[in-house]
């Protein structure tokens, strides 16, 4: 990436080409009823990919602090709780443009990694993923939390992934 762009200038072109991409797929999947959201779908998807390309935050309120300090003249920036009520809304179509993103080849490779949600000890207390992670084992020993199945293609383009609870051997094609 060219080092004279500036930040405005990168959120601009990556907000352009989320929003062709969400105009490509839009299929009127959801009704919008209420009062309208502060933020549109092709703004949510842009913060999420440019926070996670170029400011490499850890968590959503560390985005949401970011963007608020540094670029609350781009966006019209929602309380916390809104802004994860955002990003619930949008998953679906996160999930269809990332698939567009995905090569198609017939040779992939899998590959799974464990995703922790808590530390052993925490489970008890944890809520947040409490019926749908699992206990599951791997070289590392135990872990809580699920597994992320990816798949490449030979030239190490991404082709699928897929999330299961920790337990799950994933045999067959990662859709």
């Amino acid at each position: 990436m060219p080092s004279f762009l500036t930040s405005n200038d990168i959120i601009t072109a990556l907000y352009t080409i989320i929003d062709d991409s969400i105009k490509e797929i839009n299929t009127g999947q959801y009704t919008k009823v209420g009062r309208p959201p502060l933020l549109s779908d092709s703004e949510v998807i842009t913060i999420l990919i440019y926070s996670t390309l170029i400011l490499r935050q850890k968590n959503l309120k560390d985005i949401l602090k970011f963007m608020k300090l540094y670029h609350k003249q781009d966006f019209q920036l929602p309380k916390y709780t809104a802004f994860v009520n955002h990003l619930h809304r949008i998953t679906p179509l996160m999930g269809m443009i990332m698939s567009m993103t995905f090569s198609h080849s017939s040779i992939n490779f899998t590959d799974s990694t464990m995703l922790e949600v808590c530390k052993l000890k925490r489970v008890d207390s944890h809520k947040v993923a409490k019926n749908i992670a699992k206990f599951g084992k791997n070289h590392q020993g135990w872990h809580y939390g699920f597994k992320l199945h990816s798949a490449i293609d030979s030239d190490g383009f991404l082709s699928s992934i897929c999330f299961s609870p920790a337990k799950y051997l994933r045999r067959s094609n990662v859709a």
